[in-house]
């Protein structure tokens, strides 16, 4: 009898978990918008196949930024492009920053999304804060916790936090072909979520959270090959959105004479894939990495910024058949990485 109760308890509740996940097209998706890096199958809690970490990776996998040694800022747009029978046009914007310091690194983001004009995906609008602290152990291993929160369509609001962790573990018997591997797993969301939209991935239903509240993520991210001139990599990951859901996010990255970088990214998501909604196609971004002098600059010649590196990039996903994304980003480090080793003095010497 006990285990009779206890089964219908444990059935029922499952039922409506199952029947409470229905957030909108393209909802899992709501915050990374506005980056060519995530647009193009950035999204990895491990940073991707050459660890290209931004300051909105945060959102990703808190613990990322942990070993960036210089400021980093950042600075995105997106638009939204429709047409023929979902003809309109919507924006993406990203402003974020990283400071390093001897006791951890801080990001901040603002992350801002406009699709009220927009039939699909129709996520209204809305405004992001977003912030973390991480800190390296040891060069192998990242710890993060962030916390991010803003307002969404018709004065909603959001606030929920994430913790992450990033190991390298660079080599794995049952994957030969990848070197210098890394994993990662971060938790996500949790606490409240935007309600985006009126319609979600089955209408007729209600609309639940977006993005979903309570997402693991868990991913493996490795070199494929290296010669002289060019490197290839990949990384993949799946996320679990309330452990309702199966997302795969895969990117395989090319780096060229160590400047430019192509990559081709891939999300699929079971439940919209079910619901009719289809995968997007791939998507691909280019980006170019140049170093240039500000040694007539007093400023930064305090702050030792005479020679700075950016990044600037590119990207295009074709989101639904009628529906184009383009954006673009610049990133900019301030100063030079250090590769020298400490200096270590033992007593009595001078």
């Amino acid at each position: 009898m006990k285990k009779s109760i206890l089964f219908f308890l444990v059935f029922s509740i499952s039922t409506v978990l199952i029947s409470a996940y229905n957030p909108p097209p393209s909802g899992e998706l709501l915050h990374q918008f506005s980056s060519s890096e995530l647009l193009s199958g950035g999204s990895l809690s491990t940073g991707g196949a050459f660890k290209n970490v931004r300051p909105e990776s945060i959102g990703i996998n808190p613990s990322l930024i942990a070993g960036e040694q210089r400021w980093v800022v950042d600075l995105g747009y997106t638009a939204f492009i429709g047409t023929n029978d979902l003809e309109g046009f919507g924006s993406a914007f990203l402003a974020g920053f990283i400071i390093p310091s001897r006791y951890g690194n801080l990001a901040l983001t603002m992350d801002g999304l406009f699709t009220n004009d927009l039939e699909k995906p129709h996520l209204g609008n809305s405004l992001l804060l977003d912030a973390a602290f991480a800190k390296d152990l040891t060069d192998d291993l990242y710890l993060g916790i962030g916390m991010k929160g803003g307002f969404g369509p018709e004065g909603d609001w959001a606030l929920a936090g994430d913790v992450g962790f990033w190991y390298r573990i660079k080599n794995l018997r049952f994957v030969p072909f990848l070197k210098d591997i890394r994993w990662a797993f971060s938790l996500t969301n949790m606490g409240k979520s935007f309600l985006a939209s009126e319609v979600g991935i089955i209408e007729g239903k209600e609309v639940s959270a977006s993005p979903s509240l309570f997402t693991p993520k868990i991913g493996l991210a490795g070199t494929l090959f290296s010669t002289k001139y060019i490197e290839g990599g990949m990384g993949i990951d799946f996320s679990f959105p309330i452990f309702q859901n199966l997302i795969a996010d895969i990117a395989f990255e090319f780096l060229v004479a160590n400047v430019f970088r192509i990559k081709a990214g891939w999300d699929m998501n079971l439940r919209e894939v079910i619901a009719g909604h289809g995968p997007s196609l791939p998507s691909l971004s280019l980006s170019y990495t140049f170093n240039f002098s500000t040694k007539e600059l007093d400023f930064m010649e305090k702050h030792g910024w005479q020679e700075n590196e950016m990044l600037v990039s590119t990207a295009y996903k074709n989101l639904y058949k009628d529906v184009h994304l383009a954006s673009g980003g610049l990133l900019l480090f301030l100063g030079q990485k250090d590769f020298e080793a400490p200096v270590i003095s033992l007593w009595g010497e001078e």
